[in-house]
């Protein structure tokens, strides 16, 4: 039971790195009152949720001969997202005109 007027911290243990499904991990809940054991837990049974997802970007041009200016078409799927913003970053040498 949580009480009124009573400070708590709550602590939230996550794995997100090279996780490929959410179901693959469970995350820990706990909620300390100041004493050393937690008063709440949900014993790591919450099932995981993607917090990142996995965009697909695809770069494509009719012809890319060496040291040339070229066309190329820049593909981004951003499935469920709605994104207001792409940041492209060209490698060293490179040039967006």
């Amino acid at each position: 039971m949580l009480y009124t007027d009573t400070v708590y911290t709550v602590t939230v243990n996550v794995l997100t790195p090279l996780v490929p499904l959410p179901t693959d991990s469970m995350w820990a809940v706990e909620i300390f009152d100041g004493n050393a054991l937690a008063s709440n837990t949900n014993d790591a049974q919450t099932v995981g949720f993607r917090l990142v997802d996995i965009l697909t970007l695809r770069v494509q041009a009719n012809r890319a001969p060496p040291r040339a200016e070229i066309q190329a078409e820049v593909i981004v799927d951003p499935k469920n997202w709605r994104p207001t913003l792409l940041l492209l970053i060209a490698p060293p040498g490179f040039n967006f005109t």
